[in-house]
């Protein structure tokens, strides 16, 4: 029976430690602020900032100090946290750090350095929408790689003393050219999110693997301690993807005249993800018993963590043998050891200032997830993760590994819970602000209506009228409705020249009824009833003496 072209399967994701995926983007301080353990993430642009608080932004920003802008953003923090797109945990010693440094210079104790407002935080990967984090398809297919070549190597063990570039040639003589590559026929979606996930702000701290004292001291390893956002470890298949194996014989492909150039050799087409799951686990148990037995002989590595997931993966054995699950480790500082092939790697080992690299088998230090930059105790190793194949139904085992290691995680969805709570009452506020500027709208096309109707009601009603009505009632309401200002001399010089110069225009033009009506009705005291500033002495001789002409007199 054939073997069918495609072969689909279905991946859960179960963090087992802090995962960091590195996006090449960091939360900065002009676009987060920290409060109550919680960081919160926004756009500037976004918020809704008073006039006084956009005055006070632009002399910030025009004064080109980093130092006063951070103090702008510090100073409205609650301004900008209720405009936030996302909410991050952190831990109490670096809300402290960020308290201690925001808005502040450099002093005698950073050595004057221009470090001190450094407060950048490396994010996570994440979707730019949704601004929920990931699993990249591409990392999880790295792991499978690495392990793949390790089983390739034990097949074909390399020569005793190896070189930096034998991994690269080793991986070219047998997975070849993208064409012969066996990987290039999995194809592995990205790990999407099941729900909100957990992330926070935790220290990176570097550590050596084993005691170094000189001169009777403790010496410290000296990587420098980094901010990173991570996935929190205990969130119960908390990632899903899909993945897919293409088998491509030659029977799928019968016009092809040389499969041998133009395909994967056979012995290097996965079979099934099963066989590259063992694989995976085959390469990473290993290096995890042996990381975490260097840890806990240090004692760095939390003790109650390392029991519970010893134990799982011990209740697991059964499924990770037969390869239905994996054990993985994904992202930054999950140690060099687990990215390269046992008896090929040749890694770079800085030494001290003017001295020349050196290359190991092994590193001499480790990356390790804390709470504080000072901790020393109940630190947690980066990047660990179980991935299920197509499972039938619920895990109990890992469900229970995720309830004893999930206490954290209660804090981090209380935050998830009040940006949503808050989220809803910013658009609340906005859907209301919107609604009456809707109204208000609205309001103001009526009125525009109203006063376009009344001023057709009104032209109609003047064009009914005879030349000396119209002239009467078009003036009154000049009268009415101009405003007088007697620092303005040009405007009420005008208007008076104009009405002089429409009634000596009438006494020219009208019959001598109409000019006695005009004469009547804009009397000098009807005039000077609406606009009594508008009459000096002089102009008040002149209107009377038109008025006089008007009546015939």
């Amino acid at each position: 029976m054939s073997q069918a072209f495609l072969t689909p399967y279905r991946l859960f994701l179960t963090p087992l430690s802090p995962i960091h995926l590195g996006s090449g983007e960091d939360y900065e301080p002009t676009n987060y602020v920290i409060s109550d353990g919680v960081l919160y993430a926004f756009d500037p642009a976004q918020a809704a900032l008073n006039p006084q608080q956009r005055s006070e932004l632009q002399e910030a920003t025009q004064s080109g100090k980093i130092d006063r802008i951070q103090q702008y953003f510090d100073k409205h923090a609650q301004t900008f946290a209720d405009s936030a797109y996302k909410a991050v945990a952190v831990s109490t010693a670096l809300e402290n750090e960020y308290k201690e440094r925001i808005g502040k210079v450099a002093n005698r104790e950073t050595g004057g350095k221009n470090v001190y407002n450094r407060l950048d935080i490396e994010r996570t990967i994440a979707n730019p929408i949704t601004h929920q984090p990931y699993i990249p398809g591409s990392a999880f297919k790295g792991c499978l790689r690495t392990a793949l070549l390790e089983r390739m190597a034990r097949a074909h063990p390399p020569q005793p003393k190896p070189t930096s570039r034998d991994a690269g040639r080793f991986e070219g003589n047998y997975l070849g050219s993208f064409a012969s590559d066996g990987l290039r026929l999995l194809k592995t979606a990205d790990f999407m999110p099941a729900g909100n996930v957990a992330t926070q702000i935790q220290y990176a701290t570097n550590h050596k693997k084993k005691r170094v004292v000189k001169d009777g001291k403790t010496v410290e390893a000296k990587g420098v301690t980094g901010r990173r956002e991570t996935i929190q470890h205990g969130q119960y298949r908390v990632f899903a993807a899909t993945c897919t194996i293409q088998h491509v014989l030659l029977q799928h492909h019968p016009h092809i005249k040389q499969p041998q150039k133009s395909l994967p050799e056979n012995r290097v087409q996965p079979e099934s993800l099963q066989q590259l799951a063992i694989d995976a686990n085959r390469y990473h148990i290993k290096r995890f018993e042996q990381e975490c037995s260097q840890l806990e002989e240090r004692n760095l590595i939390a003790p109650d963590w390392l029991r519970h997931t010893r134990n799982l993966l011990a209740q697991l054995t059964p499924q990770l043998q037969k390869g239905s699950m994996m054990l993985v480790r994904l992202g930054k500082h999950g140690g060099a050891e687990s990215k390269t092939i046992n008896g090929l790697a040749q890694i770079k080992i800085m030494q001290g200032k003017g001295q020349k690299p050196v290359f190991e088998p092994k590193t001499k230090t480790v990356w390790l997830a804390a709470q504080s930059a000072a901790e020393t105790h109940g630190l947690l190793p980066f990047g660990w993760a179980l991935i299920e194949i197509d499972p039938p139904s619920d895990n109990n085992a890992l469900q229970q590994w995720c309830q004893h290691n999930s206490s954290h995680l209660a804090a981090i969805r209380g935050i998830h819970a009040a940006l949503a709570e808050r989220r809803q009452q910013a658009d609340a506020a906005a859907a209301e602000l919107q609604a009456q500027a809707q109204a208000a709208e609205q309001e103001r096309i009526a009125q525009e209506q109203r006063e376009a109707a009344e001023a057709a009601r009104r032209q109609a009603e003047l064009a009914a009228m005879n030349p000396a009505e119209r002239l009467v009632a078009e003036w009154l309401e000049r009268l009415a409705a101009f405003d007088y200002d007697p620092r303005n001399q040009q405007a009420h010089t005008g208007f008076y020249q104009s009405l002089l110069a429409a009634l000596n225009q009438a006494a020219e033009t009208f019959s001598a009824a109409e000019q006695k009506t005009i004469a009547e009705k804009l009397s000098f005291n009807t005039m000077k009833k609406h606009q009594s500033g508008l009459f000096s002495s002089s102009r008040e001789k002149e209107i009377k003496a038109v008025l006089r002409r008007l009546r015939g007199e």
